[in-house]
Formats: C-alpha cells, sequence, structure tokens
C-alpha cells in the first residue's frame, strides 16, 4: 500500500517520483528490519506489532512530509505530549513543534528557514489554485457575478466603511440605525 501512496504523497508535496520512491523504497526496507527486530525481541500480540508498525509508517510519513529525520519527529510527537500539546493548535507542525523547542540558535534556524521553504512553496500551490479556479470561473460562467446581490431582499446591516474596505456594493448594504441625538432632557437640580 505504501507504494502506491509514495507517488501520491510525492504529486501532493512537488517531489520528484524518483525521490519519493526510492525513500519510499528504504523506509519499507528499513521497516521490515524494524519490525524482525521487533517481533524476534517483543512478546506482544499480534495486534500490537500491527499497531507499532503502523505508528512507524505514520512517523515515516511524517518525516517524508516535513522533511525530517525519523527521530526529530519522534522528538515532535513527544514534545506534543507534554505542554506543547496543551498550548498549542492541534494542527501545529512537526518542524514549528521543534523549532519552537530548539536545543540552540543554529537548530532554531535550521528549523526556521526549513518551514519559510514549506511555508512559502504551499502559499505557491494555493496562488496557482486560486488562479485556475478563477480562470475556470471565468470560463463557464462568464457573465455571472461573482457574488450577486441583485436578488438578495434583505440587506444586511453593516457599517458602510467596512462595506467599503470588503469591496460591497454600497446598494447592497443597509447602515446601522444611529443613535438619536435627544436635546438634554434631565430636569435642573433643585438646590
Amino acid at each position: 500500500m505504501k507504494r502506491l501512496i509514495a507517488p501520491l504523497f510525492a504529486a501532493a508535496f512537488g517531489m520528484a517520483c524518483e525521490t519519493a520512491c526510492a525513500v519510499d523504497t528504504v523506509n519499507t526496507q528499513s521497516s521490515a528490519t524494524q519490525v524482525g527486530t521487533r517481533s524476534s525481541v517483543s512478546t506482544n500480540s499480534a495486534a500490537g506489532q500491527t499497531s507499532s508498525t503502523q505508528a512507524d509508517a505514520t512517523e515515516q510519513l511524517q518525516a517524508q512530509f516535513w522533511g525530517l529525520s525519523l527521530e526529530e519527529v519522534r522528538r515532535a510527537n513527544l514534545l506534543m505530549k507534554g505542554p506543547r500539546g496543551a498550548f498549542s493548535a492541534p494542527n501545529i507542525t512537526p518542524v514549528e513543534v521543534l523549532g519552537i523547542h530548539a536545543r540552540s540558535d543554529a537548530e532554531r534556524q535550521k528549523y526556521a528557514e526549513q518551514f519559510a521553504r514549506i511555508l512559502r512553496a504551499d502559499t505557491e500551490r494555493v496562488l496557482a489554485w486560486t488562479v485556475a479556479h478563477a480562470q475556470a470561473t471565468a470560463k463557464l460562467y462568464p457573465n455571472d457575478p461573482v457574488i450577486d446581490f441583485s436578488g438578495n431582499r434583505i440587506r444586511p446591516m453593516v457599517d458602510p466603511s467596512v462595506a467599503e474596505a470588503a469591496l460591497v456594493p454600497k446598494t447592497a448594504i443597509t447602515p446601522p440605525p444611529r443613535p438619536s441625538r435627544k436635546a438634554n432632557t434631565r430636569t435642573p437640580s433643585r438646590n
């Protein structure tokens, strides 16, 4: 199954298939060795061995995704079991965890640069997708506005300055009611 997954992940993460497949082959061989070692040493049940093998496969995939070693992935996972897991969003990356918990300035810089490269590559993919989506929408629906407010009977109450910043047409909004200015109705105090 991993042989089928590696090319998919390679395409998703912009890696050459040869690289991902070569890494997959190395990981498969090392997994076989590790599983063989575990089964000869361990007295766990078959289910326990399967679970352990699945954890190794998950860690190997994480290592491939993020460009980390297995030891780095395991350290990040261990850190997430402590306070970092309680303080961080559940979708924090292993690279961020390792950068936050770097053991030296050089290590912190290494993870910062690695994360910057990963984030930039992802941003480029997202922007390419956004452009492709906009082009497809323009091709498939050339005469339709992206947002059509003309049939909207209920106009949202929006502060005009917010609507202007969001490029919402003025005809599509209802300004919120302004506080009324009542004359001073207090009765003068009699002292």
